[in-house]
């Protein structure tokens, strides 16, 4: 993969006078299967079903009503914490997971690490002498504090990388070179889509990016921001429909 699917992709937004579309005014529903327009007079909100035409298959009305939206994502402008990169066979699209919450957690985990854990070994170590009881009473704190440290590598460090190279593709997630990474090829992918938030956290919906193919699908990002994941999943649609 090289510059040119990125010029291809970044077309629609060259022109400085470009104006967003009225989605508001007009949804424009695409059919995730062969790529043709879906008529408003072959969807049907209040069933929230959607027909095309062209090739037969049916789908959620809401779900490509969802999709049409994000046709007004300006990927020239990357929102904070996200990136797009050339590389010499291919491009990739990274975003960072980095919450605000990482950071206040870390004088906690102080404060934490140094009561209990001082209290529990740090006492053993002063007086020179090795307890039983205070050491197996400070396991669960230990490994508590390992869990919150986890986090917070997690919430500063931890990113979202999508490498793309022709047909094959990756998505890898974790912190630095400790990543777990997901191969595939463009032509399996049958759709990208985002789910329907599946749990809430801190009165937040998390949603997720969904590469839908045959046997288990690829998701991931449901830790990102909205503007975030909009982006990313903006991005990774254009390059689906650039690679059909």
């Amino acid at each position: 993969m090289n510059g040119d699917l990125l010029a291809a992709i970044y077309s629609a937004f060259d022109s400085p006078s470009r104006e967003k579309p009225a989605i508001s005014a007009r949804v424009q529903i695409t059919c995730p299967e062969c790529a043709k327009e879906i008529p408003l007079t072959d969807a049907n909100p209040s069933t929230d079903v959607a027909i095309c035409r062209a090739c037969g298959k049916t789908f959620s009305f809401a779900e490509l009503s969802v999709d049409a939206t994000e046709t007004d994502i300006d990927l020239t402008k990357p929102p904070n914490g996200t990136w797009v990169r050339e590389l010499g066979d291919g491009f990739e699209v990274s975003a960072t997971t980095r919450s605000t919450l990482a950071f206040f957690l870390i004088p906690f985990v102080i404060i934490w690490s140094g009561a209990f854990l001082g209290a529990c070994y740090g006492s053993q170590i002063s007086e020179g002498r090795f307890y039983w009881t205070r050491t197996l009473l400070g396991i669960p704190f230990l490994l508590i504090t390992l869990v919150l440290i986890t986090g917070i590598l997690v919430g500063i460090c931890d990113k979202i990388i999508v490498r793309d190279s022709g047909n094959q593709a990756s998505v890898s997630i974790g912190v630095g070179s400790l990543r777990y990474t997901r191969r595939f090829r463009w032509s399996e992918i049958k759709r990208v889509r985002e789910l329907v938030p599946f749990y809430r956290q801190n009165g937040r919906d998390l949603c997720r990016i969904e590469l839908e193919r045959e046997g288990k699908p690829i998701r991931f990002g449901s830790q990102l921001t909205e503007p975030r994941r909009k982006f990313l999943l903006a991005m990774l649609k254009r390059i689906h429909t650039a690679k059909r």
